[in-house]
């Protein structure tokens, strides 16, 4: 073999070693790009759970708040004395039957000229 086939195999060898290192970078390339695009997805991701997350806990509140105003609305019809209401519930009826009796008669007095 002489020093130029030497050198060619040398020369060969070493572009067949770049080849390859190179599609390894490529390759390397490829998953680093790949895995950025994961860790965006999952950054996304992540920002979307947060948004839950937080959306949830003011629902949380919201029904918090909800729970105490109900609260505080039967603790109000507890208080309040039945017999007392149905006493001033009938004496505006009889207020509304006397106003009505009089707007009658006075329509009726009024249909006879009499004032």
């Amino acid at each position: 073999m002489t020093i130029d086939e030497k050198i060619n195999l040398q020369i060969e060898d070493a572009q067949n070693k770049i080849d390859e290192a190179s599609k390894r970078l490529e390759s390397f390339a490829d998953i680093n790009e790949s895995l950025s695009k994961s860790e965006k997805a999952l950054s996304d991701s992540i920002d979307a759970v947060n948004e839950i997350a937080s959306q949830m806990k003011d629902s949380v509140k919201a029904l918090k708040d909800s729970a105490v105003a109900i609260e505080k609305i039967a603790n109000t019809f507890e208080a309040l004395e039945p017999n007392k209401i149905n006493e001033s519930i009938d004496g505006i009826d009889k207020k509304i039957d006397e106003l009505s009796e009089k707007l009658t008669r006075l329509t009726i007095l009024g249909r006879l000229g009499v004032k």
